[in-house]
C-alpha cells in the first residue's frame, strides 16, 4: 500500500521501488493507498499507513457504538462494540498496512445512512467502500435485491438507487483510474494475485490459486457460525440489513483462499447484532476476557513474523 500511494500505480515509478510485476500492484484498489499520499508529507508513507489505520479504528469503534445503541437499541451496546474490534484479525488490520478498516468503517457508514433514509450523505461511504475493495459492490448488489422483494413500496424506497449507483460508481472508478496508470481497464482482474470467487466451498479445492493447504478446518468454523447465526437470527436485524448480511455471506462463501478469518470481517458487526443475547451473557464476557491474552499473543505473533521486502528508506 505504501508502495501504491507513492507511485500512485504508474509503471515506472513502481519499478524504481521494487521488481515485482506492476499490475500486482492493481489487486490493491487506491482508496487507502490515497489516504495514505494525503498524509505522507506529515508522517511518511510507512507511518501514514498506521495513522490512516489508527484514526479509521477510532471511527469504526464509534461508528459500531452508535449502531448497536442508537439504531439497534441494544442494551450494553460497548459489550459488542468491543469484541467486534478485538476480533484477532480487526486487531491485525487496525495495526498495520490493510485496507479492511477503511472498507468495514465505509460500509457500516453507508447501511447506517440507509437505514436512516439519508440517502445522499449514504452516497459518499458507498462510493468509497468499492473505491477500496471491490466488495463495496455488494452493498448495491443488497439494495437491488431490498427493492425487488419490496418493490410494492417502489416509490418509497426509489432513492435508494442513489447509494446503489454510487457503490457501482466506486469500483467503475478503479477500473477508469487504471486504465489511466496501467492502460488496461481491466488491470484489477489481470493482476497476477486476484482472487478468484464464484463456486460455492472453493476454499476446500487444496489446489486452487490462494488455498494450497489441507488444513483449513478452522474455515468450518466460520461457515457454521454464519449458517447458524443467519438461518435463526437474520430477521432480528432490519429488513435491508438482513438483506446485506445474506449478500455478504454468500460472496464470503465463494472467495477461493484460505484466509477466511480476513475476508469474514464485514460480516462480523452483523453476526454480534444478530448475537447480542448470547454476547451479553457474563459467562460469554469471561470467556472472551480470558481469550484476550491469546488474541494478543496471535496479533503480535502474525506481526513480528510477516516479512515483506519493502524500500524502506524510500517510504519513510
Amino acid at each position: 500500500y505504501a508502495i501504491a500511494a507513492k507511485s500512485l500505480y504508474r509503471s515506472d515509478q513502481i519499478y524504481k521501488l521494487q521488481t515485482f510485476d506492476p499490475k500486482y500492484f492493481a489487486i490493491h484498489p487506491p482508496g487507502y493507498p490515497l489516504l495514505i499520499k494525503i498524509v505522507s508529507p506529515i508522517f511518511g508513507y510507512l507511518n501514514g499507513m498506521l495513522v490512516v489505520n489508527l484514526v479509521a479504528t477510532v471511527l469504526l469503534g464509534w461508528s459500531l457504538y452508535y449502531f448497536f445503541d442508537k439504531v439497534l437499541k441494544i442494551s450494553q451496546p460497548i459489550y459488542l462494540a468491543v469484541p467486534v474490534l478485538f476480533t484477532p484479525r480487526m486487531l491485525i488490520s487496525s495495526s498495520t498496512g490493510s485496507s479492511e478498516i477503511i472498507f468495514i468503517l465505509c460500509t457500516m457508514l453507508s447501511v447506517i445512512l440507509i437505514y436512516k433514509k439519508k440517502y445522499f450523505l449514504s452516497m459518499l461511504p458507498a462510493f468509497y467502500a468499492s473505491f477500496t475493495r471491490m466488495p463495496g459492490i455488494l452493498l448495491g448488489v443488497a439494495v437491488v435485491i431490498y427493492l425487488v422483494l419490496n418493490r410494492k413500496n417502489f416509490r418509497e424506497n426509489m432513492l435508494m438507487f442513489l447509494p446503489m449507483i454510487a457503490s457501482f460508481a466506486g469500483f467503475l472508478t478503479v477500473c477508469l483510474f487504471y486504465l489511466r496508470q496501467y492502460g488496461d481497464f481491466f488491470a484489477y482482474f489481470n493482476s497476477s494475485v486476484v482472487v478468484q470467487t464464484g463456486i460455492i466451498y472453493s476454499q476446500f479445492f487444496v489446489n486452487a490459486k490462494g488455498v494450497g493447504d489441507k488444513y483449513i478446518e478452522d474455515i468450518l468454523f466460520y461457515f457454521g457460525m454464519g449458517w447458524y447465526t443467519l438461518l435463526s437470527k437474520f430477521k432480528t436485524l432490519p429488513p435491508f440489513m438482513g438483506i446485506f448480511a445474506w449478500v455478504m455471506f454468500g460472496f464470503i462463501l465463494t472467495i477461493s483462499h484460505r484466509e477466511m478469518s480476513r475476508y469474514i470481517l464485514p460480516l462480523i458487526p452483523f453476526l454480534v447484532a444478530m448475537q447480542s443475547d448470547f454476547m451479553k451473557k457474563p459467562l460469554t464476557k469471561l470467556a472472551l476476557l480470558l481469550l484476550l491474552p491469546a488474541i494478543y499473543l496471535y496479533v503480535i505473533n502474525f506481526i513480528s513474523n510477516f516479512s515483506y521486502p519493502l524500500p524502506i528508506n524510500q517510504l519513510r
